[in-house]
């Protein structure tokens, strides 16, 4: 999805002065390039690029959600606490929203502990599930 977005993005922002510039401006005056523009929009641009793009994202709305999960493992460690809080707050809201967000941090306060030193140390994410989810028997 980021390198179609991309591609179509990289239309848009053009070096002044540069040929894709000056062939953007002609594609904007109605007297030269612009049926052309008109065309290229709606059987290049819209079939090929902006349709995908929508259906990727009507398919994929979840993907900040699925993306959150990281912070289960220990990667997590290493990364910034605003980033690490910000994907607790999704998933909380996602599957959590009865629980208080002091709660839920306080958790994760004692849960990073444990991947740093505790019973998770040096494992992985995929390691650290699924001792977690043995103890649940799940």
């Amino acid at each position: 999805m980021a390198c179609l977005r991309g591609i179509r993005d990289a239309g848009d922002t053009q070096p002044l002065g540069s040929f894709l510039a000056q062939l953007h401006n002609n594609l904007d005056d109605p007297a030269g390039l612009g049926a052309f523009e008109i065309r290229f929009r709606t059987q290049v641009m819209e079939p090929h690029l902006d349709g995908p793009l929508d259906s990727l994202d009507r398919r994929f709305q979840n993907l900040g959600i699925i993306g959150a999960f990281h912070v289960l493992g220990s990667k997590a460690l290493k990364e910034d606490d605003a980033v690490v809080t910000e994907d607790l707050k999704k998933l909380s809201k996602k599957f959590l929203q009865q629980q208080p967000e002091t709660t839920l941090l306080q958790e994760w306060s004692s849960y990073k502990q444990h991947l740093l030193t505790g019973a998770f140390k040096d494992m992985d994410q995929v390691t650290t599930m699924e001792k977690l989810s043995s103890q649940n028997e799940e």
